[in-house]
Formats: structure tokens, C-alpha cells, sequence
């Protein structure tokens, strides 16, 4: 269900950080409209998903969902991405961007805050992501967090992959869940808020996301040659590592 009016987003965000492409970042678009509260929608998937939230000042622990690499979310450019804030347990005011195969990121949430937290999220509000234009096929989708840095002209973004942020540490984790009553496929997505490290919980926002590919599934073909870069790239740096470790 939609709510609310389409918004077109012209973006002009810069990239600040170094990408593995070492391309000039190019701008796409899409429409951003309001979806119905997650809890709304399925009380009891909300409540599963608002139980796996980190505690807080704790070190990210065992889980009931699967793991996943947050540098491997893809999705398909002509279908929608759902996105439902679940909590935030920062006290930083966040901002929420996204980038999709390397391009200029894209405001997804402007300030990351509960009601009575300095913001104005409801738990289990939601957005519909679509009509993506200047993509084509399966795109990589990659998460940013801009610490502290609703109303601030210069914050600090931390990107899903470690070797763009300045601190060299991953901000972003992904976990995978599929809702057994209706097979639909979900990743649970929790950042870290502060440079260095800070408390490691991930829990500074808790987002769920209905729409990427479920990697034990689905096949993504065909996909863009950024994506299958990035991906690849990713997977590299991974073995590079275990090798010379």
C-alpha cells in the first residue's frame, strides 16, 4: 500500500570517498513513496524482527537470521525495494543514504530518529523505492550512514564497504530471513554510527529491507556490469586476505 505523494530525487551528492572503480560517480534516479507501517502490515513479523535487535553496548551477537555480506545486496532495477525503519538506538541524529553500482549516493532517510528522539520514524515505518532510471538489470546495492549528520552541510559518511571509510572498519551488517508463511524474502541491515568503532553493537539503526536478491536462490542474471565488478572485487579482497593472513 502507498501513502503519501511520489518524490522524484535529483541527486548531487558527491562521492567522498575512494571507490574500487576509481570511476567518476554518475547520478541516477528514483521515486521514493511511503509504504504502510511494517506493523500495520504483520504485527508478528515486526515483533521477530524488533527481537533480533543488537542489546545495546554489546558486541554484535548470535542471531537467529543467516548471515550475509552487506557488500553483496543486488536487486533488480525494474521491481521495487521496500525499506522499514525498525529501531535506533543511537544518540546521534543519522542520516540513511544508498548508492546503487557505485553512483553518487541518494538520501534515503533524512534524520534516523524516533519520535521523541529527536526525530519524527515511527517503528516500523516504510518506503517503496522504484522507477530507477540511469540503472539497468541487477544492480549492487550499497548503504551509507552519515554520522550525527542530519542538518550538517559536510558529515562523515560510512559506507557498507570497509576500504571507503576512513577508519578502514565495517559500519554496515546484513543477515537474511525468509518469512516462512508467505516465503517472502527480507534482509536485516544494522549500522554502526561512530568513527572508530564505537560500541561495535549495530544497533544505531536497524533497518529491514524486502526486494534484494536472497543468494541461495535467486540467480542474478543479467546483471550490470558494475555490479558483477563490485561483487567480484569483494569477493577478491576476501581471498586475498585469507591467503596472505
Amino acid at each position: 500500500m502507498k501513502i503519501g505523494i511520489a518524490k522524484q530525487f535529483a541527486l548531487g551528492i558527491a562521492v567522498i570517498a575512494s571507490s574500487v572503480f576509481h570511476s567518476e560517480a554518475q547520478a541516477f534516479t528514483f521515486t521514493q513513496t511511503e509504504a504502510q507501517n511494517l506493523q500495520d502490515q504483520n504485527q508478528e513479523l515486526f515483533d521477530f524482527f524488533k527481537s533480533q535487535v543488537n542489546k545495546e553496548r554489546a558486541a554484535l551477537s548470535e542471531t537467529d537470521l543467516q548471515p550475509l555480506d552487506a557488500n553483496g545486496l543486488l536487486f533488480d532495477t525494474s521491481e521495487t525495494v521496500e525499506i522499514y525503519f525498525i529501531h535506533e538506538g543511537a544518540g546521534y541524529k543519522n542520516q540513511v543514504l544508498f548508492t546503487a553500482d557505485d553512483q553518487a549516493p541518494a538520501m534515503l532517510i533524512e534524520n534516523a530518529s524516533l519520535q521523541g528522539s529527536g526525530g519524527n520514524l515511527k517503528a516500523g515505518d516504510g518506503f517503496i523505492l522504484s522507477d530507477f532510471e540511469g540503472l539497468s538489470g541487477v544492480a549492487q546495492f550499497e548503504f551509507l550512514i552519515a554520522s550525527n549528520g542530519y542538518g550538517k552541510s559536510n558529515p562523515t559518511l560510512l559506507y557498507t564497504d570497509a576500504s571507503k571509510n576512513s577508519d578502514g572498519l565495517e559500519h554496515v551488517t546484513a543477515f537474511g530471513y525468509t518469512d516462512e508463511s508467505t516465503g517472502d524474502y527480507y534482509t536485516f541491515i544494522g549500522f554502526e554510527d561512530i568513527v572508530g568503532g564505537g560500541d561495535l553493537d549495530y544497533n544505531d539503526v536497524v533497518l529491514v529491507a524486502k526486494g534484494f536478491q536472497n543468494p541461495d536462490v535467486d540467480v542474478p542474471e543479467p546483471m550490470s556490469s558494475l555490479a558483477v565488478l563490485a561483487v567480484g572485487a569483494v569477493a577478491a579482497g576476501g581471498a586475498l586476505k585469507k591467503k596472505t593472513a
